[in-house]
């Protein structure tokens, strides 16, 4: 006759091993769904998404974007300007709120301008900040623009 403490023991463990598959199968689906929406261009479902799905989507999404322009401009025989730009261009030629820092120096965490905390970053951190802040930390050699396209 089996032992009714390792036949509890083994079911547990097979119903465990299964919800891993499944929460797998679920985060699969998010993500496929996901790319797909911001490859489209269309709108995130902001309120459905966890903060840090939100802050991956935001990233991934000026990415795309950016390459999305990127491409455009190739096949209409032009080359990117983005290197031109400095910092200080205004969000509507950026064409989001948010630009990407390599940091230089060390520094302690910071509130941006849309009043969340950013930091601390090391030297040679990479992160997405708002314009308004990035002006700031380049201008003071604190950080440089990185290029996305």
């Amino acid at each position: 006759m089996p032992d009714k403490k390792s036949v509890k023991a083994n079911l547990l463990d097979q119903e465990a091993k299964n919800v891993a598959l499944m929460l797998e199968e679920l985060l699969w689906a998010r993500y496929k769904k996901l790319l797909e929406t911001i490859s489209q261009n269309q709108k995130l479902p902001l309120e459905s998404l966890t903060v840090e799905e939100a802050k991956m989507c935001e990233s991934f999404a000026a990415f795309s974007s950016a390459y999305q322009k990127f491409t455009a401009d190739l096949l209409q025989g032009q080359t990117s300007q983005t290197a031109a730009h400095p910092v200080a261009e205004t969000e509507a030629e950026v064409g989001h709120k948010r630009v990407i820092l390599r940091f230089t120096k060390n520094i302690p965490a910071i509130m941006g301008t849309d009043m969340k905390s950013y930091g601390p970053f090391l030297a040679e951190d990479v992160a997405s900040l708002p314009v308004e802040n990035a002006k700031v930390l380049v201008k003071q050699g604190l950080a440089v623009l990185v290029e996305v396209s």
